[in-house]
């Protein structure tokens, strides 16, 4: 599958899941922005990672939660650019883990503004610019979760439930405008957050616990983002997509 010619943008790009997107992209030909959040030195290690493969790459840093801040950092890369082709919204925020009851406001909000509200920002911004290109992909990074809700989960799966019907409203009103609009919900995958999500230094022990024998895989979340930014997915539009190795979403 060839992205030659294309632009990403991958927010949350810097490690886990967004430097795995993001390296896939540039291997099948896309130039590459980054987006972070935290941790300078990995987006910088990503950033050297993409040029090293021939492709013009940067790394900006953006809170995507923060409005003024996204419209600046989308600025900069349609000036340094000059297009805007794919976008990954990518950069999520967990939850504490607690109770509704217990879910402070200012956690609710925390969550919500990253995880909803971030990609509405992102996508604000990208979306001129695709139709004034008469094409694009967003492809939004929702969560297993969503098929299976649990106590404790509350901000994280009510704002990833929210990202997923953006995904589809966003299909409905940007198909004629020839924009692919899609959403994967990956599974837990074998990243810092993974291990962090299961409070484990190593997820390999747990391999045995899971369909196929192993844990997701960046790369697994990857080669569905370039599927869907492809000709050969141009005709799946509004759709959630769970990768999860049957952990999620197959229902009997």
């Amino acid at each position: 599958m060839d992205a030659s010619g294309r632009v990403a943008v991958v927010t949350g790009g810097g490690r886990g899941v967004g430097r795995g997107v993001a390296l896939t992209l540039a291997r099948a030909g896309a130039d590459v922005a980054i987006l972070y959040r935290r941790r300078h030195e990995s987006a910088a290690e990503t950033r050297a990672e993409l040029q090293a493969l021939g492709r013009q790459a940067e790394a900006y840093h953006c809170d995507v939660s923060d409005r003024e801040r996204v419209a600046e950092t989308f600025a900069q890369i349609k000036e340094r650019f000059g297009r805007i082709d794919i976008l990954v919204n990518n950069a999520g925020l967990a939850s504490w883990g607690n109770f509704i009851h217990d879910t402070t406001p200012q956690e609710w909000d925390k969550v919500m503004k990253t995880n909803v509200y971030g990609p509405y920002h992102c996508a604000r911004e990208a979306l001129p610019v695709m139709r004034e290109q008469k094409q694009g992909w967003i492809v939004n990074i929702s969560s297993a979760i969503t098929q299976n809700y649990m106590p404790t989960g509350g901000p994280y799966g009510v704002a990833k439930a929210g990202l997923e019907a953006l995904t589809r409203i966003l299909a409905w009103e940007e198909t004629a405008n020839n924009i692919h609009v899609n959403c994967i919900g990956p599974g837990l995958v074998e990243t810092e957050m993974g291990r962090k999500l299961m409070h484990v230094e190593d997820l390999k022990p747990l391999y045995p616990q899971f369909p196929f024998g192993r844990i997701c895989q960046p790369e697994d979340i990857a080669n569905m983002v370039l599927f869907l930014c492809s000709q050969e997915g141009s005709y799946i539009q509004g759709q959630i997509i769970y990768v999860s190795g049957a952990v999620a979403g197959v229902k009997s």
